[in-house]
């Protein structure tokens, strides 16, 4: 059974990738109740954890966090398997997203230190992608309460985003996503070329 849920997680995954997300979504379940009727509790557990990134993608931040959560009572060395999916990243920004933002970013620097024991290197880019755009969110809204705003932390993650991009197979999306979020950040910086920036972005 792990070795068929090593053949459908990639296609679950790239289902999810692709936004074809109904399709991700009634495999899982489809694949979960298979494991259920052949009485493998584990590898449905581990088909479970992936409803967090679908969910997220769909929107639906409630059902993205209670299989989070759900996740966290498996084993810690089946934990640190399945963090090669992001899920904790994931949850970290619906933490924020759900008004949270207390448990997103422990959650962010936990998975990033969990990947790097792991040496899962080519997990990383997205890791810090998602951690940066969730540092420039807590930015943008220190400036709307009048606070002072330091995109310090957000640009170095940014750096280390584009530096560990060319390890994964979304290199061109990751580094795309990356510039995005950099003329964001500069929008505030220097609102003097805001319209610039903007026809950049889009």
């Amino acid at each position: 059974m792990e070795d068929w849920y090593m053949v459908m997680i990639e296609k679950i995954y790239n289902l999810t990738l692709a936004t074809r997300l109904s399709e991700a979504l009634v495999l899982t379940k489809a694949m979960a109740e298979k494991c259920a009727v052949q009485g493998s509790s584990r590898v449905r557990a581990w088909l479970e954890c992936y409803l967090t990134v679908i969910y997220f993608y769909q929107g639906d931040y409630i059902k993205c966090l209670q299989y989070y959560e759900k996740s966290l009572s498996l084993p810690e060395e089946e934990q640190d398997w399945l963090s090669r999916h992001c899920m904790g990243a994931y949850a970290a920004k619906t933490y924020q997203l759900t008004g949270q933002e207390e448990r997103s970013i422990p959650l962010m620097e936990s998975e990033i230190s969990r990947l790097r024991r792991l040496g899962l290197y080519d997990e990383l880019s997205l890791n810090y992608l998602i951690y940066a755009e969730i540092l420039l969110t807590e930015e943008i809204r220190k400036l709307s309460q009048g606070s002072f705003a330091d995109f310090l932390a957000f640009r170095r993650y940014l750096e280390m985003a584009e530096e560990h991009a060319a390890l994964n197979r979304s290199t061109e999306d990751y580094l795309l996503f990356a510039k995005i979020l950099r003329l964001t950040s500069e929008v505030l910086i220097r609102p003097n070329k805001a319209l610039h920036d903007v026809k950049d972005i889009l």
